[in-house]
């Protein structure tokens, strides 16, 4: 089950992945442009991988210039 959300106007999908079994890994893409993951830091539960991935992406946004937020014209 993918996770769709809007952070500082950018499109954001997280996605949980069973990397081995009981071990969840995740992966995320913004505005369905740039796609980043983590398959080395394994989670115990979809959530906690599904919420990884949400912070990450958060950061990651928070990093881009005019701190993520949409150019306004």
């Amino acid at each position: 089950m993918d996770k769709s959300l809007f952070y500082r106007g950018h499109h954001i999908v997280a996605k949980a992945v069973e990397h081995v079994f009981g071990k969840w890994c995740w992966t995320y893409t913004i505005d369905e442009q740039a796609s980043y993951s983590a398959h080395g830091i394994f989670h115990a539960s979809k959530g906690s991988a599904l919420e990884a991935a949400i912070e990450n992406a958060r950061m990651r946004v928070d990093r881009l210039p005019d701190n993520g937020l949409p150019e306004q014209s």
